[in-house]
């Protein structure tokens, strides 16, 4: 049973959802089915590297501020990140010239890569999310 709370993002009191600080289809993209535990590894309290199936989660969101954040970028970043043999981000690189460049290091205008402002929106979900709260430990 959801319980109700106080939402973080617009501290509305709502039902919450049982939030991930990393998105679902992120430890999907990060699990090794040749692997016998294909987990993605989790380093724990005492240093420990642990493959697990567990997601860090929490009470955290109402189901308006979940959506927006898959709304306004997690679903276009999702959607960038490598599988199956291609890597749209990259592609995307790819296809605008480097503001410079050299043998170790190419560096771009961040305005000319289409999808700039879900990056952004994405990356900045994730920070806020881990600085506003505090995510219990996986063990």
């Amino acid at each position: 049973m959801r319980p109700t709370g106080t939402c973080a993002l617009c501290r509305e009191e709502r039902l919450l959802c049982d939030s991930h600080l990393l998105p679902k289809a992120i430890y999907r993209l990060m699990r090794a089915p040749d692997l016998k535990n294909p987990n993605p590894v989790h380093v724990v309290r005492d240093g420990a590297a642990v493959a697990t199936s567990k997601q860090i989660t929490d009470y955290l969101l109402c189901e308006g501020c979940e959506q927006q954040f898959r709304r306004c970028g997690e679903d276009w970043a999702m959607a960038q990140c490598y599988r199956d043999g291609s890597f749209k981000l990259r592609e995307s690189l790819r296809a605008i010239a480097p503001l410079s460049a050299n043998p170790n290091i190419q560096v771009y205008r961040g305005t000319d890569i289409p999808g700039t402002e879900q990056l952004v929106y994405f990356a900045m979900s994730v920070f806020w999310r881990a600085a506003v709260h505090h995510w219990r430990e996986l063990g």
